[in-house]
């Protein structure tokens, strides 16, 4: 850990813009008051700074309010396991609610805001809201999905779909954010992406190089823009809805 200590924080559950995201989802004003006195804030997590390490004991969950965070860990002969990247509104520590100990690194890849709930007061308090039990099911299945999602896209899928179908869900979990989503930051190094799907950098560089050319999306300086959404998710393997704006991907009608 980094040694840093919690300090109250200064912006409440209630008036979080990820609220539909985090926590508070399906609470009543009440129970989010009840939430927010459990919370605290972490001082600011600077790019490359340790949240957590694996061995650690796990006393805490942490909501991610701005930044991004990479989940990893070392296998025996010492290669990097990337395990997933938490964007805003994400719940880090999930993994660790039924153990002793955090199984994976958490480091932060830009500057990062966190809420820190501490585990005992997160349980006493699920004791009386059933409410808050639900929202952490409904985390870990939300998470659960994505790493299913992951698995699929690394076990049935090509090189240049990997990379496609990678970008398209970043893309979509900036847009169940709120977030603008088809020009969004991310700061993960390509050498990281490489990782997490399983390919050489050389090779993640050659597909980024080829889609850019084709006019279906850029990725420069931690930045991605998306230039033509159908071309995407054809590449993605990803077929849009008989329903769907292909655009913008909402329900016509």
């Amino acid at each position: 850990m980094t040694g840093l200590h919690p300090v109250k924080s200064q912006i409440t559950c209630s008036s979080c813009g990820l609220q539909r995201i985090c926590f508070p989802s399906g609470m009543t004003a009440d129970e989010v008051q009840r939430l927010d006195n459990i919370i605290s804030a972490q001082p600011v997590f600077k790019k490359g700074e340790v949240i957590f390490s694996a061995g650690e004991p796990a006393a805490a969950l942490y909501a991610l309010k701005s930044g991004m965070v990479k989940l990893f860990r070392m296998d025996d002969q010492g290669n990097e396991i990337i395990h997933t990247f938490y964007l805003p509104g994400d719940i880090i520590g999930l993994d660790a609610l039924d153990q002793p100990v955090y199984g994976f690194d958490a480091v932060a890849l830009d500057t990062c805001n966190l809420c820190r709930l501490e585990q005992r007061d997160l349980e006493m308090l699920g004791m009386q809201m059933p409410a808050l039990n639900r929202q952490v099911l409904q985390m870990m299945r939300r998470e659960l999905e994505l790493e299913r999602a992951h698995y699929e896209n690394m076990t049935h899928r090509f090189a240049e779909q990997r990379v496609a179908s990678f970008i398209w869900s970043m893309a979509q979990r900036y847009r169940e954010r709120g977030y603008d989503w088809e020009c969004f930051r991310l700061p993960v190094l390509h050498r990281d992406t490489a990782t997490y799907l399983g390919l050489t950098p050389e090779t993640v560089s050659r597909i980024l190089k080829k889609f850019q050319k084709e006019g279906v999306f850029t990725w420069r300086r931690k930045y991605v823009e998306i230039h033509d959404v159908p071309r995407l998710q054809q590449a993605a393997g990803i077929a849009p809805k008989p329903d769907q704006c292909p655009r913008c991907c909402a329900a016509m009608g």
